[in-house]
């Protein structure tokens, strides 16, 4: 009797609206907006890329940035790189050609897209670095970005962009929310075994 309630308590504990909120709030890392030499939006799908490219244009002059860092896949459009299309938007938002470092990948984790950053960070002569990605991404990208960077000097600060569509700490109230959770748990707990 004793171990069934003592089960029955541990998964209260566990599975209650307070445990899981606080959980998925675990994902999310905000360093706060601090002068930075460059900002760069991480790729994601075409809804989140194209939020976080918005965001990192509004964080942009905040953080007094001298440089946009296009992360940009480096396989073309319908024969267009992309980052031609990507500059062509960022110029038609107000930032000029000197403002603009395109940084073309093939990546295809987000392990890979932070190898591929780290070159165009160096070649830029970056220090520190403002990084916008999904809320719900930023502890893992943080994680990877990091450990990447180590021993370069470039400090890295992460910034997140919410998306209610996406994702929400409050994750298993919509079905989209909990895929998001369970997918980016996954890849967590993917990280920390490849690293082990």
């Amino acid at each position: 009797m004793v171990k069934a309630l003592a089960g029955l308590f541990l998964l209260i504990l566990l599975f209650n609206p307070f445990t899981l909120a606080w959980l998925a709030s675990r994902y999310v890392v905000d360093d706060g907006l601090h002068p930075s030499d460059v900002v760069v939006a991480l790729r994601g799908d075409n809804a989140e890329e194209n939020r976080r490219i918005n965001e990192a244009l509004r964080v942009f002059p905040v953080v007094n940035a001298r440089i946009m860092l296009m992360d940009v896949n480096a396989v073309p459009f319908f024969e267009v790189p992309q980052a031609q299309i990507l500059r062509a938007y960022l110029k038609r938002k107000g930032l000029s050609d000197s403002q603009l470092e395109e940084c073309p990948n093939t990546a295809d984790s987000t392990e890979e897209e932070a190898r591929a950053l780290r070159s165009c960070f160096q070649r830029t002569g970056a220090r520190q670095v403002t990084v916008v990605t999904s809320e719900y991404h930023t502890r893992r990208a943080a994680k990877l970005l990091r450990r990447e960077l180590a021993g370069t000097g470039i400090t890295v600060r992460m910034h997140p962009v919410y998306n209610s569509d996406y994702w929400d700490v409050h994750w298993w109230r919509k079905r989209r929310w909990a895929k998001t959770f369970f997918l980016e748990t996954a890849k967590i707990i993917w990280t920390a075994l490849s690293q082990w």
